[in-house]
C-alpha cells in the first residue's frame, strides 16, 4: 500500500473540531450526507474512500494497515488530538483500531462513535465472511439501492442463493434495471456491484483476521445500537430471517472498552444508514461533540 495515498473525503466543512467516520463493510459513503444534514452548521465531517470500490488502488492487507492509512490522512487535517473518530458497522472496528494506534502514539481520542458496530470476534467475522459469499450482503446493497430508486419489487434472497457467487452482481444488476427507474445502464451498474461484492468479501476477511487489544485508557465512547436485530423479523430489505441466536447478538464492547454510553435506535442493523436513524444519531452527536 502506498503510504502517501490519500483516502480522506470531505463531506462537509466547518469551523468546529472535525469528525472523522469510516465506511461500512461495503465501503460506501452514501449515509454520511444524511448524517451531515442533521449535524450543527459548524460541524465538519470527513469520510474515507475505500480502495477498490471507485478506484484501482490495491486492497489493504489487514485492518491495522487500513486504520494506519486513514490515520495519516486524519493527522494531515488535524496534527494533534483530542480526535473525534468513529464509523458505521465495520467502520466502528476500524475506528477502534485508530484509537488504539493513537493511544500508542501518546495522542487522545476525545470521542469514539460506534454506529451499530459489533466488537470484533472470530465467530462474528466468520459469519460476515459467509454472508459476503452466499449473497446476503449483495442483497443488502441491491435492496438499499432498490428502496432509494423506488423499486416496484425488491430482490428476493432465493434469486441469489440459487446463483453462483460469480453471477451475484449480474442477477442484482438485472433485477434493479428491470424494477427501478434509474439512469444507470447495465454496463455501469453491474461492474460497480461486482467491485462492491469483491470489496465486501475482502473487508469481511480483514474483520475475521483482526485480533484487537483492549484500550489502556478510557475514551468517550458512544454506541448507537439497533433494537430490531441484525435483520428484523419483518425486514424492510426482505432479507432472510436469521435464527434467533444470531438475530440479535451482543455488541460486545465491554471486553475492549473500560466504559461506553449506549443510545438505542429503533431500526435493524442494515437500515441504520437511513434518513430517520441518521437524523436521530446526528441530534445526539450535536450534544455529545460539544461536551
Amino acid at each position: 500500500m502506498n503510504p502517501t495515498a490519500k483516502f480522506i473525503v470531505p463531506v462537509r466543512r466547518g469551523s468546529a473540531r472535525p469528525l472523522f467516520l469510516v465506511h461500512s463493510v461495503a465501503g460506501e459513503l452514501t449515509w454520511m450526507p444524511r448524517l451531515a444534514e442533521g449535524l450543527a452548521p459548524d460541524q465538519p465531517l470527513f469520510g474515507f474512500a475505500a480502495p477498490g470500490l471507485n478506484s484501482d488502488a490495491p486492497f489493504f492487507p489487514n485492518l491495522e494497515e487500513m486504520a494506519a492509512a486513514y490515520l495519516r490522512d486524519i493527522r494531515a487535517q488535524q496534527a494533534h488530538g483530542p480526535y473525534l473518530i468513529g464509523g458505521y458497522s465495520m467502520g466502528g472496528v476500524v475506528a477502534f483500531e485508530m484509537a488504539r494506534q493513537l493511544e500508542a502514539a501518546g495522542e487522545e481520542t476525545g470521542r469514539l462513535v460506534l454506529i451499530d458496530a459489533f466488537a470484533p470476534h472470530p465467530e462474528r467475522g466468520s459469519s460476515i465472511a459467509a454472508w459476503s459469499r452466499n449473497g446476503l450482503l449483495m442483497q443488502v446493497v441491491a435492496n438499499q439501492l432498490a428502496l432509494q430508486w423506488g423499486a416496484a419489487a425488491l430482490l428476493p434472497a432465493e434469486a441469489l442463493q440459487s446463483a453462483p457467487y460469480s453471477e451475484h452482481s449480474v442477477v442484482a444488476a438485472r433485477h434493479l434495471l428491470a424494477h427501478c427507474r434509474t439512469q444507470h445502464t447495465y454496463d455501469t451498474l453491474q461492474p460497480y456491484l461486482r467491485r462492491c461484492q469483491t470489496l465486501m468479501r475482502v473487508h469481511a476477511e480483514l474483520l475475521s483476521a483482526y485480533r484487537p487489544q483492549r484500550l489502556a485508557r478510557p475514551v468517550g465512547a458512544v454506541l448507537f445500537r439497533n433494537t430490531l436485530g441484525l435483520i428484523g423479523q419483518d425486514s424492510a430489505l426482505k432479507l432472510p430471517v436469521l435464527p434467533q441466536a444470531q438475530r440479535a447478538p451482543p455488541h460486545g464492547w465491554e471486553a475492549l472498552l473500560a466504559r461506553h454510553d449506549t443510545v438505542d435506535i429503533a431500526q435493524e442493523h442494515f437500515l441504520m444508514s437511513g434518513p430517520a436513524p441518521m437524523a436521530e444519531i446526528a441530534a445526539t452527536l450535536n450534544r455529545l461533540l460539544r461536551e
